[in-house]
């Protein structure tokens, strides 16, 4: 169920290792459940590491919830990882409504450091 899905993520974040890690890319990329790939997805922020920033870069292609959206854009900007932007332009042109773009432009200005109009 996915109330037990959601203690399986939050056990798993507890731990670092990297089986964790995967198990944690895999729920959060994978699961049908939105809380259960939003969890899974802040708990692998708390490892860190290649795994979870290509997590977050598949996330934003196929992410069609929209407080999960909002859950990645707020990641991707406190990972400071300059490497999403590109991912994160996709989505803005592909997928974001407006009060997503709005968002996301916020982030790409924080990201980048530049003063986008």
């Amino acid at each position: 169920t996915p109330s037990v899905r959601v203690w399986c993520a939050r056990i798993l974040g507890e731990h670092a290792g990297a089986g964790e890690s995967r198990a944690l890319a895999q729920a959060a990329e994978r699961d049908g459940t939105p809380r259960v790939r939003a969890v899974a997805l802040k708990e692998l922020a708390r490892h860190g590491g290649p795994a979870y920033l290509a997590t977050l870069a598949s996330a934003l292609e196929w992410e069609r919830d929209r407080a999960n959206q909002t859950t990645l854009l707020g990641l991707i900007e406190r990972s400071g990882e300059v490497a999403l932007v590109g991912p994160l332009l996709e989505a803005i042109e592909a997928r974001f409504d407006e009060q997503q773009d709005k968002a996301a432009f916020g982030v790409l200005r924080r990201l980048t450091r530049a003063g986008l109009p």
